[in-house]
């Protein structure tokens, strides 16, 4: 047997058909046996395991990654092991398969292959490229030491392959499943810390465990313990490489670039062949403002990417490296290098390099920026119908034009005309829309019949329609025609826009909210609550305009609640159940002015709970709770004021029967009768002149 393949794997469902559909050209290329231990799979791992071999063995998990793999291979027969895990996959066996048939140098008793490690989803530029000994003969002395981070033991040399594994441990859409990973690796790193708080080792892989997690805060604690550490210790420095990579990641993700600076340049005098460092050294002077310098070292790291697959370097086992795929992220950061310094022909020269799909949002976007700065809007034109109208993902269309809007808004009132000009141009939605302003700014009343058409043809949620709604504005027409086709958050922003590129619009949203106040219709609701709201925001109205549209506002949004929401949601205070906090308080409001309706204190109740509810609308309530309480403070004086005249009548009535004049005494009573009735005192009274009346006879 030449080759013994070994795993161990625990509920890897997932991962494990991709990884071993993968070793198919290797197991038929060489005489080869697959070994695979379950460690205590729930899963179908085991199945999918017994469909490709027959040597499936089983041992339970004893929180030892090394002592598992020296039981995966105490199975092995062949003259070689090969190590893989089930989360990754072999992407190119040319060079182990070469090797396996033909007779290695006696000297090697291992060879490295390249991992990639994919950090990210369908991110190719941030995958770090780390070299692995993965094939070791078996002379019976290979084996594994350390609990977690196991590191394999062997004979003799590593011989450099360019075989490829892919490993995708870092990347799932299964959180639990990470998070169980994470919790396991980062309970066995903190055990051996507690044996061995001096390892610089443990303290690095604690710090990526972190990070890879997202626990920034405690991955840079980590990180620069084991830094300061090291700067403490008399040693060599440079086999500790990695600390220094790891920090300078950590400074700039803190953007900490002074720091991150100090650090890095050290690192490049332990080991200038580093390519990591020259990129870092980019991000960190553009941090700086420093553009020059950030410039030399993007480009130092360019130039080194053209021989970094031959390097010397990547033979060191010890070194990971994340920027080899970043190339064009730095020919983006010297675009803008030289936009910032109004060298436009070199800044288009280096976008023009950007090709890769990630890039293509932020491209679309320089482009804008370019020919906006050049003053070439044809070209930008040209651009736009060539280039952009060919992308199949539309989002990324959308992000073109918005880009486009953000500079077309920021630009001068001669430069926004000529470009409505250039843009009109065509049978686009986005030359239409252009038409339409270029209708508005000639006050031509053609521009509603266009902004009509145009607002039922397209998806008016893309944000770059604020036009439309000022065309509806400005030529009297209801705004729910075109905001039922919007989502409120939607709608909010159009508003903010509009009073940036209209400011004459928050009188004309006054006016067409104040039109439309009895309208039934359900657009016309919801566009009044909707509207309402924003205008009661701004803080911008009179006094008198404030308190109608407030009520505009609170009107029409019982209606609209009573609209969508069930009455149960409603008059049981389900207030959790409802969209937002502002909906919720509406609900309050309605209830203080149904069970609230014939007693003040439950009125008022609600609208407190309204005014906690939605504290950014608490003007507004508190104008209908110090109402209330007004009413209700008169009410409560008016009834103190008539209760003492009840005393003051009683005690005038009591005088006149002390004083036997029993006919005036009647006359009051009787007064008093059509005011209050039943009042037992008043019988008391009575009962005091009968009596008095039987005496006398």
């Amino acid at each position: 047997m030449k080759l013994s393949i070994c795993m161990m794997v625990k509920d890897e469902e997932t991962n494990l058909p991709r990884c071993l559909a993968s070793l198919h050209s290797l197991l038929t290329a060489v005489q080869a046996e697959l070994i695979i231990v379950d460690t205590g799979s729930s899963d179908s791992t085991v199945g999918i395991a017994q469909s490709y071999t027959d040597k499936v063995y089983f041992h339970p998990w004893e929180n030892d990654f090394s002592g598992m793999r020296n039981i995966t291979i105490s199975y092995a027969t062949g003259e070689w092991i090969l190590i893989i895990d089930a989360d990754e996959e072999l992407e190119d066996a040319t060079d182990i398969i070469k090797m396996l048939n033909s007779t290695p140098d006696a000297s090697f008793g291992a060879a490295s292959v390249m991992v990639t490690n994919v950090v990210a989803e369908n991110a190719a530029t941030r995958d770090v490229f780390v070299g692995s000994p993965r094939l070791f003969k078996n002379d019976g002395y290979f084996h594994y030491a350390g609990t977690v981070h196991n590191q394999p033991l062997f004979n003799g040399n590593v011989q450099e392959l360019h075989s490829k594994l892919r490993h995708y441990g870092y990347v799932s859409s299964d959180k639990a499943l990470m998070d169980r990973k994470f919790r396991r690796t980062a309970e066995l790193l903190k055990l051996e810390l507690e044996k061995n708080p001096e390892s610089l080792y443990y303290r690095y892989q604690l710090a990526v465990s972190y990070n890879m997690h997202h626990d920034k805060a405690e991955a840079f604690t980590e990180i620069l313990k084991a830094y300061e550490m090291l700067q403490a210790r008399d040693c060599n420095q440079r086999q500790y490489l990695y600390i220094y990579h790891e920090m300078v990641i950590a400074y700039l993700d803190r953007k900490n670039y002074r720091e991150a600076e100090t650090v890095c340049l050290e690192a490049l005098q332990l080991e200038p062949r580093h390519i990591d460092l020259y990129f870092f050294l980019g991000k960190i002077y553009l941090g700086l403002d420093k553009l020059d310098d950030a410039r030399k070292y993007y480009l130092k790291f360019i130039k080194m990417l053209d021989t970094f697959a031959q390097s010397s370097i990547t033979s060191d086992l010890s070194l990971k490296f994340a920027t080899p795929n970043r190339n064009e992220e730095a020919y983006l950061d010297i675009f803008n290098i030289y936009m910032t310094q109004k060298k436009y022909v070199s800044a288009q020269r280096y976008l023009a390099k950007v090709t890769q799909k990630e890039y293509t949002k932020l491209v679309f976007q320089a482009y804008v920026k370019l020919y906006f700065a050049m003053q070439k809007l044809e070209k930008l034109k040209q651009y736009y119908e060539q280039t952009v109208l060919q992308e199949e993902d539309e989002s990324l269309i959308d992000a073109f034009l918005l880009a486009l809007e953000g500079y077309r808004q920021s630009a001068s009132a001669p430069e926004s005309a000529q470009f409505a000009q250039i843009f009109a141009k065509g049978t686009t939605d986005y030359a239409r829309l252009n038409q339409v302003r270029l209708l508005l700014a000639a006050d031509d009343s053609k521009a509603l019949e266009h902004a009509e058409q145009l607002a039922a043809k397209v998806d008016l949620n893309k944000l770059i329609y604020t036009d439309l709604i000022y065309c509806f504005l400005h030529f009297n027409s209801p705004l729910g025609a075109i905001l039922s086709r919007i989502a409120e958050k939607n709608i909010n922003a159009y508003l903010d826009n509009l009073l940036k590129l209209y400011p004459e619009a928050h009188q004309l949203l006054v006016d067409n909210i104040n039109v439309g106040a009895e309208a039934q219709d359900f657009a016309t609701i919801r566009t009044n609550k909707i509207v309402g709201r924003f205008l009661l925001l701004r803080e911008t109205l009179e006094q008198d305009f404030y308190a109608t549209i407030l009520h505009t506002y609170i009107d029409s949004g019982i209606q609209y609640l009573q609209a969508i929401y069930s009455e149960k949601v409603i008059m049981e205070e389900l207030i959790y159940d409802v969209g937002t906090a502002a909906e919720a308080a509406l609900i309050m409001v309605l209830l203080a002015q149904t069970k609230g309706a014939s007693d003040d204190a439950m009125f008022i109740k609600y609208l407190r709970r309204a005014i906690h509810l939605d504290a950014p609308l608490v003007k507004g309530y508190k104008i209908l709770l110090d109402a209330k309480q007004q009413r209700f403070n008169e009410v409560a004086a008016a009834q103190n004021e008539f209760a003492l005249y009840q005393v003051q009548v009683k005690q005038v009535i009591a005088d006149l029967i002390d004083a036997s004049r029993f006919d005036e005494a009647s006359n009051i009573i009787a007064e008093y009768q059509t005011m209050v009735q039943d009042d037992p005192e008043i019988v008391q009274l009575l009962g005091r002149i009968e009596t008095a009346g039987n005496a006398q006879h």
